[in-house]
């Protein structure tokens, strides 16, 4: 049970961190790119990894909290 509640977090973290990644960079890093002119910037593939991890471990600890207040009651 545990091991199927850290791979779904996992999966939704990855999903929704690079979902979330591209709109930084898109509205913050890269809203006036003039194709050709500028370069291109992004966050760091580390930033990026972090931010997964730090959902998927948040998420995990939300779906484990849910299933055991379910068992409880």
């Amino acid at each position: 049970m545990v091991r199927s509640l850290k791979f779904k977090a996992l999966a939704v973290a990855v999903i929704v961190a690079f979902s979330i990644t591209h709109l930084y960079n898109y509205i913050f890093l890269n809203w006036r790119l003039e194709r050709g002119k500028d370069i291109i910037l992004s966050i760091s593939a580390y930033q990026f990894l972090a931010l997964t991890l730090m959902m998927a471990t948040g998420y995990f600890y939300y779906l484990k909290h849910q299933i055991t207040s379910n068992e409880r009651e």
